[in-house]
């Protein structure tokens, strides 16, 4: 949510992973918004939401969305984490077929272990994989750096912002010039 006023004139959006809808209430009546989320108890939450935006959505996984629009705006938030670094990389590779040449990714996630500096945050992180491990289908033992993925995926960052003491960013990026 930290950059939705800085994209409000993007029309066309693709949020993946979106959950409970908590930032739908955010977007404005000019947006179309596809909505992918593939647990359904989520989407029937988002539903509920109060918005402006037209919002299509849809109970499934983002590598078997079948629809080939172009997106002015991709969200990914606290989405990339459930994978390990080989199918982000699938991931990103085709969120940068479906973006419009000036189009923007949005990624919001947490940092890596060797990033954190104190062992609170380690012992934190630890606590939230394990926590996944056991209530969804997460099954990754550890996060690997989702920054620099990104950038290896032909991007380049536009912003960064870092929230919860350093744990968790939230991202702003463009397609990569060549």
């Amino acid at each position: 949510m930290h950059y939705i006023s800085d994209l409000s004139e993007y029309k066309d959006l693709l949020i993946v992973g979106g959950g409970s809808g908590v930032s739908l209430p955010h977007f404005n009546q000019h947006q179309k918004i596809q909505f992918i989320d593939s647990n359904a108890l989520m989407i029937s939450r988002a539903k509920k939401r109060k918005n402006s935006a037209e919002i299509q959505y849809h109970i499934q996984p983002f590598e078997s969305f079948g629809n080939n629009q172009k997106f002015d705006l991709i969200c990914f938030p606290f989405f990339l984490d459930l994978f390990n670094q080989e199918e982000a990389r699938q991931i990103l590779d085709r969120a940068n077929r479906l973006l419009k040449d000036s189009g923007r990714l949005v990624v919001t996630d947490f940092y890596h272990m060797k990033k954190l500096s104190n062992w609170r945050q380690k012992l934190v992180l630890r606590t939230v994989i394990v926590f996944f491990n056991v209530t969804t289908w997460h099954r990754h033992s550890k996060i690997f750096n989702i920054p620099n993925t990104i950038k290896e995926s032909n991007f380049q960052q536009v912003k960064l912002k870092e929230f919860a003491n350093g744990m968790v960013f939230a991202s702003l990026w463009k397609k990569a010039e060549h």
